[in-house]
């Protein structure tokens, strides 16, 4: 999508749209002796057929619109059939000078707004334009000025340019397809495509960077996630017992942060951009590339007011709409803005004209450059969230069902240990003096090629109690009992035990096991090796006859569709990311909650540039240096934990920077992390 203004200036090096010419003469790039044929910008060529009206893009964004009558043979008859046209584009100072394409006109210095060389040629021979059905030229700048001429060009044997013939240049508007236009904030689609994969799409075509724009008008969508991290609640830390049951988040092994969503009100509204931006606007000034760059401008404004000057006076000419738009920022006290608009005025701009044939080409050629989705991807808020909860309720029932068995595997254990189960809570009393045959023991696992998989479990069996119990694990390499604080809990004193390893490579498994002696076995490691499936059924078999709660295979089944529901929860967590980052570009001009949470909680340690650091290390680039967000979310929220895991990135800038702690955020949920990133992802140092 084009980010510069077109000017439609016809300034070509070809003599053939002269009026009413009989015959035509050969038009040639240049003579064979040109010195500077060597260097001369290359050319381009295009094949057509003028039976319909068509369109040509050249490399550097010239585009020449041919309706079906403006080619003439060489009678001056209206042809219609193939038509083989050559382009050449001189917009850069590098291929003007290389081609010495000298900006002279009778010896008078011009300035050049850009040059062509445009020749068509059927079955070889010269063939021209009919004088009353002109083609349209579209030339690139990043400049429109006003004033600005046409020049027919001359070169003679040696090189010399001269360009005559000026023609005044329209200052009438010309209307094309409206959904060609780029009607986005600066930098909105390069961050998309930057992000992506967004959910199940992978190519950034116009109808999804529209949607994810438009959808902003709400805010951000709240993201809502089940608890995957789940074990017996005995040993964890933060379990509650309340009317004789366990909570619910008892059984969590980590603390989850719920994301909620914005609903800031929006500078200009996407709502309205989405208004405009559609078929009830085509042919009018709002359709055009003249627009689309002050549309730039009224964005830095953060005003619909602005917009609605534009939106509301179809009738008026441009440049009194220009200036209206100056006058009335430049009361708001933006003079940068009200220059801009001052600018625009003085191009002296007026109204669309009537739709002619060009405009028809340029609706079909740039319709037909769309990328069309099948998906649907405007549905509503409302709906998404309703998908959202149907699949949040599909995966509590789960979650549910784990608990039950985590509860019935945690009984069963303690029963068999003596304890009796009474009506104020879940808790195991001691039965005194009698002797007990187990007590609390550490025991920690390393699998040492963990890494490579992309899930491990560690299972303990307790084979004189038929007893079960899933170490837990912060990584996939190192497993422990208990909790993160203390690595130990209740097992039989001296008895045989077994260590079994699981690891899945896709869907591959690999296997690793080991027998010990509890109490005195309390630290080992393990190696997966792959198996087959039937091989792995076999082994889980000796586990089999044990009661359902204590059987490997259907803890498996479990750890399954977790793992899959952990899977969904990190890509919505990348696309909630995703949108904030969206947000603050769609909304320059506020002072988000990223901004806000930043000053308050980071910016005392942190510059975002690279070259000044404070007590800790400068934020640019901080998701790049991250293996994946969730360990940076991790180590923001607590990094000491992180540390003491193990994780490479986070003892590498443990190394880096101490003795100096980063504070603990554990109060910052997972929208207060992603709103952080995006803003410092998105405005400079100074901001701060």
């Amino acid at each position: 999508m084009r980010l510069f203004l077109y000017t439609s200036l016809l300034v070509l090096l070809s003599a053939c749209n002269t009026k009413a010419p009989a015959i035509l003469s050969d038009t040639v790039k240049t003579q064979e002796q040109d010195p500077f044929k060597s260097t001369m910008a290359a050319s381009q060529f295009f094949d057509i057929d003028t039976h319909d009206d068509q369109v040509i893009e050249g490399e550097n964004g010239t585009v020449v619109v041919f309706p079906k009558e403006s080619i003439i043979d060489k009678n001056g008859t209206i042809f219609q059939g193939k038509v083989r046209v050559e382009l050449t584009e001189a917009l850069q100072l590098k291929d003007m000078l290389l081609s010495n394409l000298t900006t002279l006109s009778d010896g008078k210095l011009l300035e050049t707004g850009g040059m062509i060389y445009l020749n068509l040629t059927i079955e070889g021979q010269q063939a021209g334009i009919h004088p009353d059905h002109p083609v349209f030229i579209e030339i690139p700048t990043s400049n429109k000025k006003n004033g600005m001429m046409a020049y027919r060009g001359i070169r003679d044997e040696d090189g010399n340019m001269n360009w005559v013939d000026p023609q005044q240049l329209e200052t009438t508007l010309t209307a094309v397809d409206i959904f060609s236009l780029d009607f986005l904030p600066g930098g909105f689609q390069a961050e998309v495509e930057r992000s992506l994969p967004f959910g199940p799409y992978t190519t950034a075509t116009k109808e999804l960077v529209d949607s994810l724009y438009f959808s902003l008008n709400t805010g951000v969508l709240q993201m809502e996630s089940q608890a995957t991290e789940l074990n017996e609640p005995y040993y964890n830390t933060h379990k509650k017992v309340i009317n004789g049951k366990y909570t619910d988040d008892s059984y969590n092994t980590k603390n989850t942060h719920a994301a909620e969503g914005s609903n800031y009100l929006p500078e200009v509204s996407p709502a309205m951009i989405q208004v405009i931006q559609s078929e009830t606007y085509q042919n009018t000034l709002i359709a055009t590339r003249e627009f689309e760059q002050r549309l730039q401008t009224i964005f830095k404004t953060c005003s619909n007011a602005v917009l609605e000057i534009y939106v509301k006076n179809l009738d008026q000419n441009l440049w009194e709409l220009d200036q209206k738009a100056a006058q009335y920022v430049e009361k708001s006290g933006d003079i940068a803005a009200a220059n801009l608009f001052y600018q625009y005025a003085e191009q002296r701009l007026t109204k669309v004209d009537h739709p002619k044939p060009h405009t028809r080409a340029l609706n079909r050629y740039f319709t037909q450059q769309l990328n069309a989705v099948q998906k649907d991807l405007t549905a509503t808020r409302k709906e998404l969230t309703t998908a959202l909860h149907k699949k949040d309720k599909a995966v509590q029932k789960t979650v549910t069902e784990y608990k039950r068995l985590l509860w019935k595997r945690e009984k069963y254990r303690m029963e068999k240990y003596g304890f009796e189960w009474t009506q104020t809570g879940w808790m195991n009393v001691d039965r005194g003096a009698i002797p007990k045959t187990w007590g609390p023991q550490p025991l920690k696992v390393l699998v040492d090629n963990g890494g490579d998989f992309d899930r491990v479990y560690c299972y303990t069996v307790y084979t004189s109690l038929r007893s079960l119990y899933r170490l837990n694990s912060l990584d996939k390499t190192t497993f422990h009992v208990g909790n993160d604080q203390e690595k130990s809990m209740l097992m039989p004193k001296k008895e045989s035990a077994v260590v079994i390893a699981i690891g899945y490579k896709g869907t591959a498994p690999a296997l690793a096991w080991r027998l010990f002696e509890t109490g005195t076995d309390t630290l080992f490691s393990l190696h997966l090796e792959a198996i087959t499936p039937e091989a792995m059924d076999q082994v889980l078999h000796l586990y089999d006859a044990y009661v359902p709660e204590n059987r490997i295979s259907n803890d498996l089944v479990f750890m399954d569709k977790l793992y899959q529901e952990q899977q969904r929860q990190a890509s919505l967590q990348r696309d909630y990311e995703m949108m904030w980052r969206l947000y603050s570009l769609a909304f320059p001009c506020r002072e988000t909650k990223g901004l806000l949470l930043f000053r308050e909680y980071c910016a005392f340690c942190h510059h975002t540039n690279m070259t000044d650091k404070l007590t800790g290390p400068a934020l640019a680039g901080v998701r790049g240096r991250w293996s994946d967000d969730k360990a940076l979310y991790g180590f923001i929220r607590n990094s000491q934990k992180m540390i003491s895991s193990g994780h490479p990135r986070a003892v590498a800038q443990w190394n880096a920077w101490k003795p100096v702690l980063m504070n603990d955020f554990e109060q910052l949920t997972d929208e207060d992390i992603a709103a952080i990133l995006a803003a410092i992802a998105h405005r400079t140092p100074s901001a701060y």
